[in-house]
Formats: structure tokens, C-alpha cells, sequence
């Protein structure tokens, strides 16, 4: 077996539903050091893909990473089947969504992925939309992440079904985790006398309609359910470092209720006070929704295909959303750039938006209320110099970092790839490059610039 390569037991396939509603399967192995970090959970893409590895739930697994980043599953260890074939089952995808219920899908007909079909209320696809709107590639809110948005979105995710797995937060025993020495058991967990689930919390969102319209007040009494770890404490006698060490082993199965948006009263009779991160997410968000340009809040309407290359080629041409609302397929298509498919989404979105009771009608309006893209920016007609060249960055660059370069890539009309192959026009190479990327260019005969170079074709001046 290659020193990439690792074995290890395939626990359980948990899916999990994206933002525009495709359903993804994913590995949960015991964790093993790949490439210098440990990994226990691997994409699996669909039932096809599966099927095709032939892995069942108590394999023993080959798993790798390909390109030294992406963990993988390569497929069974088949010789370690024998005698343990009662003790293995096959995989089988739900029929029904694990977020709301939903019978699914197939997105086309003839395709293999399953995708739920409730787009306005399903919890997964809402928080999945509220985390998007928020990424670097659209209004880039750093304080509203995945946690943060399904705290807006479904605070209920990952409620106890019974007093049997819940500790409430006075319980000081619990506040920071079971601890536990090495190679001890958590105690077993004995119910106060009387306890009760609190009653279940309404939504605060229940579309993206609102996200620039939240006020503190709103978010004050916001609680979302957190599983208590179990922490394994060692001595200083015991530490190598001479220091006292906590370590989390793994989860007790019992969940407590916290603040999502607000500190808890240190004393009794004290008032909960916002945390710095949510009192700066609403400040970003107030900020950054009206700043942002046409293409950014393209990406953030989660319209399917709509990335931010296809976002900068639309935004182009459309300067506000008023203007977009009344495009046409014709209109799009006829962007260099643009193909049918893409600008039938576009225009089956904005009629949908036209209906006012549409999740996408409420949003349209409330955010050009907000302001969002409602002004022009001068950085619309950025000069085109990259356009139609895939460049690929590998190695620390002085001038740019990870984001920002992608983002120069992308206005100019570039493509940003993360690996080099046949179609790849450039390599950019900074201080301390990837070897692949490297390998991948020599491999292909494809240029290769310094920083001052690529500065010179991002001028025009190659």
C-alpha cells in the first residue's frame, strides 16, 4: 500500500442537503493522518458512485487524498470481508429528505443525483442560501458562518428527542464538557428529577428576505442546541509538556442549550449582552449589502450555475437588478460567455420573483429596499485583460493573498484553477511553490510568470 494511502473502518454514511438542494453522501471513517492532517470524513458524491466503489457500512476502506488536499475513498479492502459478511450492509440513499421531510427528486431526468424539491422552506437549503450570501465570493460577512446561519435559520437542528440526552445550562457539572482521566469512562447521565425539553424556538429567517433587515433585539433570545464533548484531562505529572492537557475524545450523546448571538449572565439578574461577533456581523451586513457589486449579489442569490465568473459576465451588461429583471434569454445568451442553460435559470428566477408571495419576490424586494444592488460601480468595466485565460497560482505571492488573487483573476476576465491541466495558459509562481502545480506545468509545457510578470499581462503590458 502506497505511504498516501491509508486503511481504515468505514463507520456510517451520513447525507447531508446543499443549498440548492442536492443531496450528498458522505464517509465517516476512523480518523487517520493523511498528508500531514488527520481526516475522518470523505465525499462520496452520489448512490452511483457507491455502488460503482462497492463499500459497505463496517469495510475496512482504502482512503487517500487526492492532490495532497482532497481526502477520498479509493475503494474496499476485499480480503477482509471473509467471515465478517453478516456484520457489513450496503448503503442505501433516503428516499425522503433528512431536513424537512420532503420526498425527492431526481434534478433531471436520466441523472443519479437525488435533490429535495422544497427550495423555499427546506432548513438545509435556507441555512445553505444565509452561509453562501455570506462567503467571500458574494458579501464576504466573515462573523456569518455555518453555525451562525443554521441558528438563524433552524435553531431546533440537532434537538434531543427526550430529557434522556438533555443536560440544561444549569447544570455546572456539563458547562464546559465531560472531563474524564485517561482511559476512564464518562459517568452515566441520571436526569434531574422533573426536567423538561424547552418549548421549540420559531425561525428568526425563513427565507433570505430579511438577512439585512436583523436588528440585536431580534437575535437576543436565539438559543441553538450544542453536543456536550467528552474531554480527556492529563496532569502536569502526567503531560509532557509539564503543563495540564485537555484534549476532546469524542461526543456524549448529550446536547445543551446555548446563546447563539448573546453572552450568558454571568450573575443572576444581569442582562445578556450581544457578543462582539454578532454585534459585527450586523454591522457588516448593514455595510457591506448596499456596497456590494451587481456581480456579488448575483452569487448571492444562489441562482443555480451562477458562479462568479458567469456573475461578472452579467454584471457587465446589467449594471443594477432592475435592469436584470427584464432580461431575456436572447439578452444573455448573446454574452460571449453565456450559454442557454445558464440564462434560463437566470430568467426562470426573476420570474419567480415577480410573484410577491415568492420567497424570491420577497427577497428581490426587501434587498433593493436595503440598497443592494441598486447603484452602479465604477469597477464594472474593469479592463478585460485576462479574458478567455485559466491561470493557476501556486506559492505565497507579496501582493496578493489567496482571495485576492482569485478575485484580480476573475475581474479581469480570467479563470482561477486550482490545478494546472491541458487548458491552463499561465502558472503564476510565488515564494515556496506546490510541486504539482509545478510538475503539472513543465508536464504541459505551460508558461510560467513571477508576480511582476502576471502585474504586466493584468496590465496589458506582456
Amino acid at each position: 500500500m502506497s505511504m498516501k494511502e491509508k486503511e481504515t473502518i468505514l463507520r456510517q454514511v451520513d447525507v447531508s442537503v446543499g443549498r440548492t438542494g442536492v443531496l450528498t453522501p458522505t464517509a465517516v471513517f476512523d480518523p487517520v493522518l493523511l498528508a500531514g492532517t488527520t481526516v475522518s470524513r470523505a465525499i462520496l458524491h452520489n448512490e452511483d458512485f457507491i455502488r460503482q466503489l462497492d463499500v459497505r457500512i463496517g469495510d475496512t476502506i482504502k482512503v487517500s487524498k487526492a492532490g495532497d488536499i482532497i481526502p477520498e475513498v479509493l475503494g474496499p479492502v476485499l480480503a477482509d470481508r471473509v467471515g465478517r459478511e453478516d456484520e457489513l450492509r450496503e448503503f442505501v440513499m433516503p428516499t425522503k429528505c433528512p431536513s424537512c421531510g420532503t420526498t425527492l427528486i431526481h434534478a433531471k431526468e436520466g441523472e443519479v443525483d437525488l435533490v429535495c424539491p422544497n427550495v423555499e422552506s427546506c432548513p438545509a437549503q435556507l441555512a445553505g442560501r444565509i452561509s453562501h450570501l455570506a462567503s467571500r465570493q458574494a458579501f464576504d460577512i466573515d462573523q456569518l458562518g455555518d453555525r451562525a446561519a443554521i441558528a438563524l435559520t433552524n435553531p431546533e437542528d440537532q434537538r434531543p428527542t427526550s430529557v434522556e440526552t438533555y443536560v440544561p445550562s444549569t447544570s455546572k457539572l456539563y458547562r464546559s464538557g465531560i472531563e474524564v482521566r485517561p482511559g476512564q469512562m464518562p459517568p452515566s447521565y441520571i436526569p434531574e428529577h422533573d426536567l423538561q425539553l424547552p418549548p421549540p424556538q420559531t425561525p428568526i429567517l425563513t427565507s433570505e428576505a430579511n438577512i439585512f433587515a436583523l436588528t440585536a433585539e431580534q437575535l437576543k433570545d436565539v438559543y441553538v442546541w450544542y453536543p456536550v464533548p467528552i474531554v480527556e484531562v492529563r496532569t502536569a505529572e502526567e503531560s509532557p509538556n509539564k503543563k495540564v492537557h485537555r484534549k476532546i475524545i469524542g461526543d456524549s450523546g448529550l446536547f445543551k442549550r446555548v446563546r447563539a448571538f448573546y453572552t450568558s449572565p454571568a450573575k443572576l439578574g444581569e442582562e445578556p449582552e450581544p457578543t462582539k461577533n454578532t454585534l459585527l456581523m450586523l454591522e457588516e451586513l448593514k455595510k457591506k449589502g448596499p456596497q456590494a457589486e451587481l456581480w456579488r449579489v448575483l452569487v448571492a442569490l444562489s441562482i443555480r450555475y451562477v458562479g462568479p465568473p458567469t456573475a461578472r459576465l452579467v454584471a457587465r451588461r446589467f449594471k443594477t437588478l432592475e435592469e436584470l429583471e427584464s432580461a431575456t434569454v436572447e439578452d444573455l445568451t448573446a454574452i460571449n460567455g453565456i450559454g442557454i442553460e445558464v440564462a434560463r435559470n437566470i430568467v426562470s428566477w426573476f420570474t419567480k420573483a415577480q410573484d410577491p408571495n415568492d420567497f424570491r419576490g420577497q427577497t428581490l424586494r426587501m434587498w433593493k429596499m436595503a440598497g443592494v444592488g441598486t447603484s452602479v460601480h465604477e469597477d464594472a468595466n474593469i479592463p478585460q485583460t485576462l479574458e478567455g485565460l485559466t491561470i493557476v497560482v501556486t506559492g505565497t505571492l507579496e501582493n496578493y493573498n489567496r482571495d485576492q488573487i482569485q478575485e484580480t483573476i476573475e475581474s479581469h476576465g480570467g479563470k482561477a484553477s486550482s490545478s494546472v491541466s491541458k487548458k491552463t495558459n499561465y502558472v503564476v509562481v510565488g515564494a515556496n511553490p506546490g510541486n504539482a502545480k509545478i510538475t503539472g506545468a513543465q508536464k504541459y509545457g505551460i508558461p510560467t510568470l513571477n508576480e511582476d510578470e502576471f502585474i504586466k499581462l493584468l496590465n496589458g503590458n506582456a
